[in-house]
């Protein structure tokens, strides 16, 4: 916890919907994803750092206790003027062991609610704007 900023963030692969700001809302999230017997087991790929934001390229080879299949994605961190994480954004389909909780479970129970609704607008909205 002592890497984030006071009021930084981690925001998960669906979006705004499900970003986890300050130490306490930080300490919840991370508390559940490390409850499968430990931290994730990551093989780290590139990295592309202007002092600033740091981009990383990963495969998740280890969810705590459990071996997964390589599972690629990318993280991108933003330092405070502090030299703290304000902001981690993670970019991934990673599918959790069986019986943890993540992104894409959470998902399935927001289907239908104006979270979901707002986020795929969202989504939408971006690639819009990019792919043209």
């Amino acid at each position: 916890m002592h890497t984030f900023a006071p009021d930084g963030y981690y925001r998960e692969p669906i979006g705004p919907p499900l970003a986890h700001r300050g130490t306490a809302e930080l300490r919840s999230f991370f508390t559940r994803c490390f409850s499968a017997g430990g931290g994730i087991g990551p093989q780290h790929c590139v990295v592309t750092d202007d002092g600033v934001r740091c981009a990383l390229e990963f495969n998740r080879l280890r969810w705590g206790s459990h071996d997964l299949p390589p599972q690629a994605g990318i993280a991108v961190c933003e330092r405070g003027q502090d030299g703290l994480l304000a902001a981690a954004r993670v970019y991934h389909d990673i599918e959790a062991p069986s019986g943890q909780v993540d992104a894409d479970h959470v998902y399935q129970l927001l289907l239908g609610t104006p979270e979901a609704a707002e986020a795929t607008g969202q989504t939408g909205k971006f690639l819009r704007a990019r792919v043209r």
